[in-house]
């Protein structure tokens, strides 16, 4: 798996050092209507395609309708921002046919950061381009705001300049 790694996926995102992934790479066979990742789960893998084609679907939240928002290819990373963040994965993921994918575990991906960070820049690079192009110019529109707990956003009855999204908290 290792090897198979090092030819398919450094070629496609260099490593300065392909050693990094040795022993932390596993090899998957995927039979065809197998589950791979499920809505609402944690991922505790990030993926990467290496034969076959995946589907991966999204879960309306008001009724059981399945939409489909893309097939994969071979050489596409999965995962990604489940495994960064250790949010639940907003996606179902299922094998189309026969296929085989590698895994990488959450704990090794952060120890690959850790040591090559600019292999942050490439995780994120494939998480960015799977983002709306609406999405990505409502960012730069945007003015993000962090508050500590106890701390007011806004105050009754005073005038208001801003619409504000509560993220979390």
């Amino acid at each position: 798996a290792s090897k198979l790694a090092r030819g398919t996926y450094l070629t496609t995102r260099p490593l300065q050092d392909s050693t990094v992934l040795e022993g932390k790479v596993t090899l998957v066979h995927i039979a065809r209507g197998s589950v791979i990742i499920k809505q609402g789960d944690v991922e505790k893998f990030l993926t990467f395609v290496v034969s076959g084609h995946l589907e991966v679907t999204q879960q309306d939240i008001h009724d059981e309708q399945r939409t489909l928002l893309y097939t994969t290819r071979i050489g596409e990373l999965l995962g990604v921002m489940s495994v960064l963040t250790g949010d639940a994965s907003q996606f179902t993921v299922t094998a189309v046919k026969r296929s085989i994918i590698l895994t990488i575990s959450r704990p090794d991906i952060i120890k690959l950061i850790r040591s090559n960070p600019v292999s942050l820049l490439r995780l994120s690079h494939e998480f960015t381009k799977r983002i709306s192009l609406f999405v990505r110019q409502m960012d730069y529109a945007l003015e993000w705001t962090s508050l500590e707990a106890g701390h007011a956003l806004y105050r009754q009855g005073e005038p208001s300049h801003s619409t504000y999204i509560v993220l979390s908290g």
